[in-house]
C-alpha cells in the first residue's frame, strides 16, 4: 500500500501567480513492513502465515480470529480454529496468548504450539535465544497434537505459564515439553 504525494508547482509571471499540480512529479512512499517471529498455521499447510505489521490486526484475513500486538508480544485468539503456532526464538520475548471464546489449535503434522530456540554469536560467545510462553484469558483453549507418537501439545525452551485460561491438551506424545538448549 503506497502513498503518493504530488508536487504543487507555483509560477509567478508578470505579477500573476498560478499553482498547478504536477502529475509527473510525484513521490511514492511505501511504509516499512515489520516481520515478527510468529507464524500461524491453518489446515495441513507446510508453511505458515508470518505475522507482520501489515496483517497484525487480522493475521488470517478472516475477520480477526487471530491478531497480534507487537508492543506487548500478545497473540489474541478470538474463537480461532488453527493448526499451529510457531516461533523461532529470534526475538527473546515472552509470547502471551490471550484466549477469547472457544479456540482450537489442532495439528495433524507437528507440535501444536512450538516455541523453538535459536543461537547467535556475540563476538566469540554463543547466545541462546528462546521465548517464554504465557497463556491467559477468559476463554477455553483446546490444544491437540495428533501426529506420531512423539508430538507435543506445547513445546518451549523456557518457561510455560498458564494464567487463568482454561486449557485442555491432547497429544500423542507429551502435553507440555520444556526442552533444554545446549
Amino acid at each position: 500500500r503506497s502513498t503518493y504525494y504530488y508536487c504543487v508547482v507555483t509560477n509567478t509571471l508578470n505579477g500573476t501567480t498560478a499553482e498547478t499540480v504536477s502529475a509527473t512529479a510525484k513521490i511514492e512512499v511505501t511504509p516499512v513492513v515489520y516481520e515478527y517471529d510468529v507464524y500461524i498455521y491453518e489446515g495441513d499447510e507446510w508453511v505458515g502465515t508470518r505475522v507482520t505489521s501489515e496483517n497484525a490486526d487480522d493475521v488470517l484475513q478472516d475477520g480477526g480470529t487471530v491478531s497480534y500486538d507487537a508492543s506487548t508480544c500478545t497473540l489474541t485468539l478470538d474463537n480461532a480454529k488453527i493448526a499451529g503456532i510457531l516461533t523461532y526464538g529470534n526475538e527473546r520475548k515472552t509470547l502471551t496468548i490471550n484466549v477469547v471464546g472457544e479456540c482450537t489449535v489442532e495439528s495433524q503434522r507437528y507440535n501444536a504450539v512450538n516455541l523453538q530456540a535459536s543461537t547467535s554469536l556475540s563476538g566469540t560467545t554463543r547466545v541462546y535465544n528462546k521465548d517464554k510462553l504465557v497463556i491467559t484469558g477468559d476463554g477455553h483453549l483446546s490444544v491437540k497434537a495428533l501426529s506420531g507418537s512423539s508430538t507435543a501439545g506445547i513445546t518451549a525452551y523456557d518457561d510455560v505459564t498458564i494464567d487463568g485460561a482454561n486449557v485442555d491438551i491432547i497429544a500423542n506424545g507429551i502435553a507440555i515439553a520444556v526442552q533444554e538448549q545446549t
